[in-house]
């Protein structure tokens, strides 16, 4: 008798999740679909693109205040930039070599 009273009471816990959990994808609730507080929408972008070409996060909806100034972003992004140029040339050396082979 008493398994069955937790069985029962599991089904109902789990039966009222699974309902709470469809009602806030319906209604976009989830913290999935909510969109940050600072994000701008799709007019807003074009306008800010279009006015500061220089800004690419804009057109992401990430603002541009939120940039450090200490400089270490621009050395990681100078390193991986590096790091793609070399695979690159890699991949161009490899497929030129491979051409040369088939030939």
């Amino acid at each position: 008798m008493k398994d069955t009273h937790v069985f029962y009471g599991v089904c109902s816990i789990a039966a009222l999740a699974i309902v709470a959990v469809g009602i806030g994808y319906a209604t976009d609730m989830l913290p999935l679909h909510k969109q940050p507080v600072n994000a701008t929408t799709m007019s807003d972008t074009t306008s800010t693109t279009q006015s500061n070409p220089e800004t690419p996060r804009a057109s992401k909806g990430v603002s541009a205040s939120k940039e450090k100034n200490c400089g270490c972003c621009a050395e990681r992004r100078a390193k991986y930039e590096a790091l793609i140029k070399k695979r690159r040339q890699r991949q161009k050396a490899a497929t030129t070599a491979q051409q040369m082979a088939s030939k």
